[in-house]
């Protein structure tokens, strides 16, 4: 029986986790679904982590009951520039502590789009997410497309999918929802 010499070895073992790395890396460039899931889970746990260390959810002192924000836009982006602690904005976190980070987006596209002065996050068509956010922290929140309660959530978050549009069984069937529906 031959020996394998330890460089052999080593050879195969590196084409094998090279081989590995790539098929994992093209296979969720393909799937804009999960690119969408993952930023989702990123900003509920952002706006988890902000009430753990301020006992409010973010910009909460200007909201009393529960309010959908957007990641993107003149207005929405106050809750993107809190969650990612941007100094020089009034509505910074009170230590310009970053509770968000991901990816930076391509072309307006799959990511967050970051300068000195703001934060816009899309999703991967290009679109905002929908933040409905528990101000009035009663642990419930009324899903937005069919009104059933949703427990001990301090955060719902939701794409419009690949069409963008929201609203009738039809146009809501491709969105992506951060909880079960």
């Amino acid at each position: 029986m031959k020996k394998w010499s330890p460089l052999i070895f080593l050879f195969l073992l590196t084409l094998v986790i090279a081989a590995l790395y790539l098929a994992g890396t093209s296979s969720c460039q393909g799937h804009p679904q999960t690119s969408a899931r993952v930023a989702m889970s990123q900003i509920i746990l952002a706006c988890d982590d902000y009430y753990e260390e301020y006992h409010q959810l973010p910009i909460g002192s200007k909201h009393k009951e529960d309010t959908t924000l957007l990641t993107n836009g003149t207005k929405a982006t106050a809750l993107m520039h809190t969650l990612v602690g941007l100094k020089g904005t009034a509505l910074k976190s009170t230590k310009a502590k970053s509770f968000f980070n991901f990816k930076a987006s391509k072309g307006r596209k799959d990511g967050l789009l970051r300068t000195e002065d703001t934060a816009e996050l899309y999703d991967p068509w290009g679109n905002p997410y929908y933040v409905l956010l528990d101000y009035d922290l009663d642990g419930e929140l009324r899903d937005p497309h069919n009104g059933e309660i949703v427990k001990e959530r301090k955060a719902l978050v939701w794409s419009l999918g690949p069409d963008g549009q929201s609203g009738t069984k039809k146009t809501n069937k491709d969105n992506i929802y951060s909880w079960s529906r």
